[in-house]
């Protein structure tokens, strides 16, 4: 009877930890891939993961040595980076939409910043040759230096500039 008791809390706390997982597809440096449909489970590299709920917020899946933190943020956009046990970590990118089409918003989101750019300091024609883009379920975010300056052009889910500003003086 306790063995069944314990079996059950088990799977209670493996069903509670999923529950807030939303459906997401992120790529992380180093070939990490990580899926998830809603509710979980969450698979890393195509491998299911164990999945630790520590607030309605935030989750840690492991496997072999990979850690990916997921949270969610006050705009209900998601947060998802990975650490391993060699040191490597970093900041995963969502991998929802096709490469075409990554290509293409990437486009538009540099158009769009530039715009915005040039109409903020009077530089026309700003060139993004090393820009670090960035999407989420809420918009995308273009970094980039300027002058020795990193700026930070956040854009909402129609490609609209909402924040132009220097990240870090």
């Amino acid at each position: 009877m306790q063995k069944l008791w314990l079996g059950a809390c088990a799977l209670l706390f493996a069903a509670t930890a999923s529950a807030g997982i939303p459906q997401m597809n992120y790529s992380c440096p180093g070939d990490i891939e990580v899926h998830a449909d809603r509710g979980g489970p969450v698979f890393i590299n195509g491998k299911e993961a164990n999945l630790k709920k520590f607030s309605d917020s935030y989750y840690e899946a492991k496997r072999h040595g990979t850690t990916i933190s997921i949270s969610r943020n006050p705009d209900e956009s998601m947060s998802v980076s990975y650490a391993t046990k060699e040191g490597r970590n970093g900041v995963c990118k969502s991998s929802s939409h096709g490469s075409s089409s990554r290509s293409s918003d990437e486009k538009a989101a540099k158009k769009a910043c530039g715009k915005a750019f040039g109409k903020k300091t009077g530089h026309t024609n700003k060139k993004f040759k090393h820009a670090e883009y960035m999407t989420a379920e809420s918009g995308a975010v273009l970094k980039f230096n300027h002058e020795d300056h990193e700026w930070t052009c956040s854009l909402d889910r129609d490609g609209e500039v909402w924040y132009l500003g220097k990240s870090r003086d």
